[in-house]
């Protein structure tokens, strides 16, 4: 059976790693003082690396001639111990797969066999693989264990979820945190790979393969592996169609419809996308990291994604259309239309209403003039451009106010929905049925929540809080959306 791609092009050795420059010359230089620790944790992403540099660590560690021209502190991959490794028929590295061993009798049976003295080598070397997913007692049984290992007992515990290690683990390893790769080092990767096994790989191509990895070195060769199976030069077109995504540009036409505010050009373009086969939820991936692009252009923060001087000059007329919050509202929105897509009973209705929302909204600040008047959103309202100090209009948009303050304080916005509020004076008069709800909105941090709210939608007032046991029972928040769901009875 052939080997995969991801496996078959393992490095070998320190040297051979794409990124994480900081974890291989900090163990080069502990395998070069002969002061390497005897209990690590490798912590990051899936696909980064931690496995293969364990086994490199293994390997270099048992290797006879560390100070050979191969470079300093590398393995010379010509001993007896390297070639060991190199055929897999090293028995001093032991890799468990936590995953299904989770239990105390494999972490004690582990105990039991660390006292006996290496095979071939001079270490054993435990490599843990998913060791988060080691059970309390597991954990437990191996404190001892690694707090005072045998003299020639390594462990390396990889995980991708390193807050789940209990405090007392992780104090008694290394830690070393395992970065995203950058879609370049991915990119370069591939093409050497492609090289390799005489595949045609063209340079687009090879960037949208390391993007669409997003970060993980061993998901974009097999995506590669994949692809070159096709037969032929890889190309972006192929990829897009194959992988199902939508082209960068076609994102941007997107983006600047809604800008222009040409809700049924956007509608229509959406609906063609998915016509075409196309996976909306991947649409709305891009979608986010279009409009993310955008934000660090207005930022002026281009260089932390990548970005080419010309793709940067393509999205600065959008960051200039733009305010940081609208970009923000717009991102919340995005991020949950991704998610409402995977359940959706019309999969185009959830992207349909963004693209319907962000236009409203954006109108409504003066970006556009479409005069559509689409239902309310759970969007952040845009400030109003006339701030004025008359309570009075705040107390008919009252309902405004409690949705705001939903965005971020739900339970807050629950008490302020039962209030009755009116004009008194020259400030808002919010009257409640129980002293309990009054002092809860009264307290500084809610109060500033309410006053914050109120100043985003434009009204610049105070606001005055009073207990009444029996209030006027005016129609509330809850109750208003009630009626205009099932009507007046």
């Amino acid at each position: 059976m052939q080997l995969a791609w991801y496996r078959k092009y393992r490095p070998q050795t320190f040297s051979e790693v794409v990124g994480q420059a900081h974890i291989k010359t900090t163990l080069l230089n502990q395998i070069k003082a002969g002061s390497f620790g005897h209990a690590y944790l490798f912590a990051g992403p899936k696909g980064t690396g931690k496995t293969s540099i364990a086994r490199i660590l293994a390997r270099t560690v048992n290797c006879l001639d560390t100070n050979s021209p191969a470079g300093e502190g590398e393995a010379c991959g010509k001993c007896a111990m390297c070639q060991a490794f190199d055929h897999g028929q090293m028995l001093d590295l032991i890799e468990i797969d936590a995953a299904s061993n989770t239990g105390v009798d494999n972490i004690r049976d582990l105990i039991d066999k660390i006292a006996l003295a290496p095979t071939m080598g001079r270490f054993k070397i435990y490599v843990i693989d998913e060791a988060h997913m080691l059970s309390k007692a597991a954990f437990n049984a191996l404190l001892k264990t690694l707090e005072e290992p045998p003299a020639h007992a390594i462990f390396v515990l990889a995980t991708t979820e390193p807050q789940k290690f209990p405090a007392t683990i992780v104090s008694r390893c290394q830690r070393f945190d395992f970065h995203y790769l950058t879609v370049s080092e991915v990119a370069d990767w591939l093409k050497t790979v492609a090289v390799k096994e005489q595949v045609k790989l063209a340079d687009a191509a090879a960037e949208l393969l390391a993007q669409e990895a997003g970060g993980s070195m061993r998901d974009a060769i097999a995506l590669l592996e994949q692809a070159a199976a096709a037969g032929g030069e890889i190309t972006k077109d192929q990829l897009t169609s194959w992988l199902g995504l939508v082209d960068w540009t076609t994102v941007y036409q997107l983006m600047q419809k809604v800008l222009a505010g040409e809700t049924k050009a956007a509608t229509a373009q959406l609906a063609q996308i998915y016509q075409d086969g196309y996976d909306l939820h991947r649409l709305a991936i891009a979608w986010i990291a279009l409009v993310r692009q955008i934000l660090t252009v207005k930022l002026g923060n281009a260089s932390e994604l990548g970005l080419s001087a010309d793709r940067e000059r393509q999205l600065g007329p959008l960051a200039e259309q733009l305010t940081l919050g609208e970009i923000a509202w717009l991102l919340e929105d995005l991020m949950q239309a991704a998610t409402d897509i995977k359940t959706a009973a019309v999969v185009q209705l959830p992207l349909e209403l963004v693209i319907v929302r962000a236009v409203h909204q954006l109108a409504s600040a003066g970006h556009n003039n479409d005069n559509d008047q689409p239902p309310s959103s759970n969007m952040t309202q845009p400030p109003v451009s006339n701030k004025t100090g008359d309570p009075k209009d705040a107390v008919e948009n009252w309902p405004r106010v409690v949705s705001a303050v939903r965005e971020t304080h739900p339970t807050l916005a629950a008490l302020l929905g039962q209030a009755h509020v009116d004009q008194q004076s020259n400030k808002l008069r919010a009257t409640f049925g129980l002293p309990f709800h009054k002092e809860m909105v009264e307290q500084p941090a809610n109060r500033q929540v309410v006053m914050g709210a109120l100043q985003r939608l434009g009204w610049e007032c105070t606001i005055e809080c009073v207990v009444d046991a029996k209030p006027a029972t005016p129609k509330g928040v809850a109750v208003e959306e009630v009626l205009q769901v099932f009507g007046q009875v």
